[in-house]
């Protein structure tokens, strides 16, 4: 998540279309599993597996909002 979140750092402007594409690009250039991606950075945002496309999410939160939430979710996780 940690990774993630400098990723997030780097999205301007912090719009819906910005963050799906630099999401997806980062998770298709490192080979990683979108489900997980998504679903993790999901549970540190809002603390639920389930709910709206996580893009909406991270852009009605804000930037700065989404990576407090983060930091928060990585600490209390340890």
């Amino acid at each position: 998540m940690l990774k993630v979140k400098e990723v997030i750092k780097g999205i301007e402007p912090f719009s819906l279309a910005n963050i799906d594409e630099t999401l997806n690009n980062w998770v298709t250039s490192n080979e990683l599993n979108m489900g997980l991606v998504m679903n993790g950075l999901r549970l540190m945002v809002v603390g639920a597996g389930k709910g709206p496309h996580i893009g909406e999410i991270l852009e009605l939160l804000g930037k700065e909002e989404t990576l407090k939430r983060i930091d928060a979710g990585v600490k209390a996780l340890g």
